[in-house]
């Protein structure tokens, strides 16, 4: 049938599915058309009062309360001001605050100061990064206020270095953050609200960025984004210049490096390499290593060894202050991802050390280091070796086992062919290149003629 029905007869139809429907959606709706055929009387306010006051079902609660604000706040303030009071939904809550954002109203105003004092005595903080909470617990099905106030401290470092959610909060601001496990999807972007944060630690979580709203957090020092799902970052964390610590290590989608940690490793990070004369020109890839792996670089002398026991994370300079080495290495834990493009600036690398990482592909900027000769990638998820390696002439020891190669080039194949009967194995007969044996080490003799078919 399709006979059209007066909004009068709509009203009472809705009204009586309000007051009878065991099903919150159909209230919920119900009390959404309302609003849509606008037709509402004051006889209708008191079954909106009594959904905002006795509804079990907060989206119905929030539904009637945008009715009452829009169309009996007279009537309803004190109704509104007891929900303001008693309401524990975080739903309710939020969908009041933006009801009265930005609104020039009286009596609203008097309302919003409510509920700002409100959300301040339920997190604890002032009411501005008290909304950040409340957008968490929106965001956070299990997030539970009390288990926050439970593992709270006013040690910073304890924070820094916790494994769940806590917070150090100082005069009702947040000086620290850990979100980290709780498996967070989403930043809420009122995180910029947090004007007197100083860390924050996101470690293991599904989110794939920040909010450009972090950039207003102009006192951050500290920026954990490890085990995140990242692959971008806004440009606005340029404006964090008081950054000492950020980690990006263990971020598998990470593919490119976001132009804002380029211009970090720039601008910031790249300051303490210069102090320890490291060459301007490349003092600013072992800040953007230092991101990538969380670590920072320590520097070796020239005759210093590197001996991979537990974890390395260092560089060597020559006496002018180029980089002549790089080592990167954990036995527990695999930090690097990728290697940046911009290593190619380093034009006097001579060995550069990354075995035990997650790194997916040489990059093709290695082709540039003509100094280069010494590559080790070994237990790293590489699944060819490029061609390109075959330009490095110097390159005289490569070890890539425990990968995922399949196939060796031909080049790569031709060398081990020409250069069988050497002596120069350091305890190998064969060598792997993603097969049948343990180890992928090579030397190759600097005058060896691979023309000459007599060797």
């Amino acid at each position: 049938m399709n006979k059209k029905i007066s909004k009068s007869a709509a009203l009472d139809l809705l009204v009586s599915l309000i007051e009878n429907s065991d099903n919150h959606k159909i209230r919920f709706e119900s009390i959404e058309t309302i609003d849509k055929i606008a037709y509402i009387t004051k006889g209708i306010f008191k079954y909106l009062e009594n959904c905002l006051v006795s509804d079990e079902t907060p989206i119905v609660r929030t539904s009637a309360a945008k009715l009452i604000v829009k169309n009996f706040l007279e009537e309803g303030y004190s109704l509104l001001k007891w929900a303001i009071s008693y309401d524990a939904s975080a739903v309710v809550l939020k969908t009041l605050y933006d009801l009265f954002k930005g609104a020039n109203d009286h009596s609203i105003n008097k309302l919003k100061k409510a509920l700002e004092k409100r959300l301040s005595s339920i997190y604890g903080v002032i009411p501005d990064e008290a909304l950040f909470f409340l957008d968490l617990e929106l965001s956070v099905s299990f997030f539970n206020i009390n288990y926050l106030r439970i593992y709270s401290s006013n040690s910073v470092n304890g924070v820094i270095k916790g494994n769940y959610m806590m917070c150090a909060i100082k005069k009702g601001h947040i000086v620290a953050l850990n979100l980290s496990n709780w498996g967070l999807n989403k930043l809420p972007e009122s995180i910029g609200s947090l004007s007197k944060l100083r860390h924050l630690i996101l470690k293991n979580n599904n989110i794939n960025t920040v909010p450009e709203s972090t950039g207003l957090l102009r006192h951050l020092r500290t920026l954990d984004l490890s085990d995140c799902k990242i692959n971008s970052l806004p440009d606005s964390l340029n404006k964090l210049h008081m950054l000492k610590t950020v980690s990006l290590c263990r971020n598998y989608n990470l593919e490119d490096i976001p132009r804002s940690i380029l211009l970090m490793a720039k601008k910031d990070f790249f300051r303490k390499y210069i102090w320890e004369g490291v060459h301007l020109n490349e003092a600013f890839v072992l800040g953007l290593l230092e991101i990538l792996t969380g670590s920072r670089l320590k520097k070796l002398k020239m005759d210093e060894f590197i001996k991979y026991r537990d974890k390395a994370c260092h560089y060597k300079t020559n006496d002018r202050g180029n980089v002549i080495g790089i080592y990167i290495f954990h036995s527990q834990l695999s930090n690097l991802t990728i290697i940046p493009e911009q290593i190619s600036t380093l034009t006097f690398l001579q060995e550069l050390e990354v075995p035990n990482n997650d790194v997916k592909f040489i990059p093709k900027s290695i082709g540039k280091l003509a100094c280069l000769q010494r590559l080790n990638m070994r237990n790293n998820m590489i699944e060819e070796i490029p061609d390109l390696l075959n330009q490095l002439k110097n390159l005289n020891c490569l070890k890539l086992s425990g990968n995922r190669i399949k196939k060796a080039p031909e080049w790569i194949k031709m060398k081990l062919d020409k250069l069988e009967s050497t002596e120069d194995l350091n305890g190998f007969k064969k060598y792997f290149f993603g097969i049948t044996i343990s180890e992928i080490i090579r030397r190759f003799p600097e005058n060896i003629d691979l023309n000459n078919e007599s060797i």
